[in-house]
C-alpha cells in the first residue's frame, strides 16, 4: 500500500517544526545531536551546510537561516552546547551578562568553564575547567547559561583589582538586600585552599556585611578615599524619618554622631532638573532636622586636597571618634 499523499512533506514539516522550536529557545542554535534527533541525516546536515541554511558556528553547533542575527550571547551560548552539558558563561562575560560595573562592554575575550577533560578546542574563547560541577548550580541571563552571581564574584577576585572588585561587588547587591549574607554564607561553604582571590573577595566583603550597598560607582570609589582617610567610616544608605516607616530620604554616606550627611551627586542621575529639585528639598529638610548636608562633585574627587579640608573641618581634634 503506497504513502498518503504529501507524506513525505508532512514529515519534512515536522522536522523543520521541531528544529524550529528548539532554536527559538537557543538564540537561533542547534546542535549537531539535535538536527540527528529530529530525523535528519548526516548527508542532509551536509546538504543544508552546502546551501546555507545551516551556518557553522562551533563544534557541532548551526546558527540556522533566518534566525536571530550573530551576537555575544549567541557565541556564548555556541561555545556551551558545543562543550556539553554544565558549560556556562563564567568571570568577564558572565560580569557582563550580569550588567556589573565595569563590565559594561563586550568582553574582548569571551569565557566560559566547562568540566576538567572536555577536549573541544575553541580558539576564539577562554575556556575554564573545573573538576566538579557548580554545587550552587546556575542560572541564565540573555538566554545564555551563567554562573550566580556569587560565583561570579569568586570567579573575578583573582583577576580584579581589589578597587575594581569593590565596584563588582556593590553592583551586584544593588536592589539585593540580602546578597551581601547570600555571598558570606557562600565563601564560608568554600574552602579557602587552593582557591585563588578567595580572601581578598572575603576582605572586601568584611566592609559591607550588616549593611548597605552604595548607589553607584562614584560612591564606592568615594568609599574607598574616605577608608585611606583618619576619619570614621560612615554608615551607607542611611534612612531618616520624618513618619514612622517612610523615609524620605537615603544619606548616601552619614555620620549620626556628627550629624554629617554627604552626598556624591554624579553623572546627569543629579542634574536632571526634577532630581535636582526633589535633592534640595530633602537637603533643606535634613537642615531642620539638624543635620549637615555636604554635596561632592565628580571632580572634587580628584583634587587630594577636598578630603584634608572635609577632616579638618569636621574631626579638628579627635580624628578616631566613634560614629
Amino acid at each position: 500500500m503506497s504513502a498518503p499523499r504529501g507524506w513525505l512533506r508532512d514529515v519534512e514539516g515536522d522536522k523543520r517544526r521541531l528544529l524550529d522550536e528548539r532554536s527559538r529557545v537557543q538564540l537561533g542554535l542547534v546542535t549537531r545531536a539535535q538536527v540527528l534527533e529530529a530525523g535528519y541525516s548526516s548527508s542532509a546536515i551536509d546538504r543544508r551546510l552546502a546551501s546555507g541554511e545551516f551556518e557553522p558556528v562551533c563544534h557541532r553547533v548551526y546558527r540556522m537561516r533566518g534566525g536571530p542575527a550573530e551576537s555575544a550571547p549567541q557565541s556564548l551560548l555556541a561555545a556551551c552546547l558545543s562543550l556539553g552539558s554544565g558549560t556556562v558563561a563564567s568571570h568577564r562575560s558572565a560580569a557582563w551578562l550580569w550588567g556589573l560595573d565595569g563590565f559594561n562592554a563586550v568582553p574582548r575575550l569571551l569565557e566560559v568553564t566547562t568540566l576538567h577533560g572536555r577536549r573541544v578546542v575553541l580558539p576564539q574563547f577562554k575556556i575554564h575547567q573545573r573538576r566538579e560541577a557548580l554545587t550552587e548550580g546556575y542560572t541564565h541571563r540573555a538566554g545564555v547559561p551563567v554562573t550566580v552571581l556569587t560565583r561570579t564574584l569568586l570567579d573575578l577576585a583573582p583577576v580584579l583589582s581589589e578597587a575594581a572588585l569593590e565596584i563588582a561587588l556593590d553592583s551586584a547587591a544593588r536592589g539585593r538586600p540580602e546578597f551581601f549574607f547570600e555571598l558570606d554564607e557562600f565563601l564560608c561553604g568554600i574552602s579557602a585552599s587552593g582557591r585563588k582571590g578567595i580572601n581578598r573577595l572575603s576582605e572586601v566583603l568584611k566592609l559591607r556585611i550588616g549593611g548597605a550597598a552604595t548607589g553607584s560607582p562614584f560612591e564606592t570609589e568615594l568609599f574607598q578615599v574616605l577608608r585611606r582617610a583618619d576619619i570614621p567610616l560612615p554608615i551607607l544608605q542611611l534612612p531618616v524619618f520624618k513618619e514612622p516607616d517612610r523615609p524620605f530620604v537615603h544619606i548616601d554616606f552619614a555620620w549620626p554622631s556628627r550629624m554629617i550627611a554627604l552626598f556624591p551627586d554624579g553623572g546627569s542621575y543629579h542634574q536632571a532638573r526634577r532630581r535636582a529639585r526633589l535633592d534640595a528639598s530633602q537637603r533643606l529638610e535634613l537642615i531642620k532636622l539638624g543635620w549637615k548636608p555636604i554635596v561632592l562633585m565628580p571632580g572634587m574627587l580628584k583634587d587630594p586636597g577636598w578630603i584634608a579640608s572635609f577632616a579638618e573641618l569636621f574631626w579638628p581634634a579627635d580624628p578616631t571618634a566613634e560614629l
